[in-house]
């Protein structure tokens, strides 16, 4: 069983580097730094999985996870969960296969790449080989926007029918979003109203019956900006 997070007597000091908060639990969460985990007791217990560092560190690539145990005890590995800023479920992010039992120490680490702005959360789900499971602490990052609106390419283009694409403001406002012809007629409104931010907003743009093959220009105006991309109907 996962040492770091099992209800079991301290023995030694815990220490960490760098903790931001604590959750609803008192766990402590981090942010781009390292937790040390002191020793615990289990009597009458087999030597469990000691979890001893779990953190999480944004760089170019989006998140790197690391994590390292001192020893492991039929460890079938671990499954890596997150939590993003627009979702109220914890989802299972990856699995890592632990190295069953071993004396060694051992280093994990898994990249989610390109994750949306805001608040993110993971935690590791350890489990056993019998499938007996339990969790780490959590670790936290805050993902920033480098700009002020983001605008995914639209998917497919050239399109037939339909097309996807997402939006994504720095901050809550107001925003239009909107489809023109190639002579700028409006064609279609997508969307206009208030956009919270910290959440990757889809829309879906449908070909109507009226519309002629050609070039069509997605536009997306917030309160200070105004973000075009064009897209090819084919009919």
């Amino acid at each position: 069983r996962l040492l770091a997070t099992s209800p079991a007597r301290e023995a030694g000091n815990n220490t960490a580097t760098n903790v931001a908060t604590t959750d609803i639990a008192g766990q402590p969460r981090i942010q781009d730094s390292t937790i040390e985990l002191g020793a615990y007791e289990f009597p009458g217990v087999p030597l469990p999985v000691e979890l001893t560092t779990f953190d999480a560190v944004v760089d170019a690539e989006g998140v790197y996870l690391r994590w390292s145990t001192a020893s492991e005890t039929n460890n079938a590995g671990f499954y890596l969960e997150h939590r993003g800023p627009s979702s109220r479920a914890w989802n299972d992010e990856a699995f890592i296969e632990g190295q069953g039992t071993t004396l060694v120490a051992q280093q994990y680490a898994h990249t989610v790449a390109a994750p949306e702005a805001g608040t993110h959360r993971f935690r590791l789900r350890q489990v056993d080989l019998d499938g007996t499971f339990v969790y780490s602490h959590e670790v936290e990052v805050t993902i920033e926007m480098a700009q002020t609106v983001l605008v995914t390419a639209a998917h497919p283009n050239p399109f037939i029918t339909s097309a996807s694409f997402t939006v994504d403001v720095q901050r809550t406002q107001q925003v239009e979003v909107g489809v023109y012809n190639a002579l700028g007629q409006r064609v279609a409104v997508l969307y206009d109203g208030p956009l919270a931010s910290e959440a990757r907003h889809p829309f879906i743009i449908s070909a109507s019956s009226g519309w002629a093959s050609g070039v069509y220009l997605i536009r997306v105006e917030g309160e200070r900006f105004i973000e075009t991309q064009s897209l090819i109907l084919l009919k």
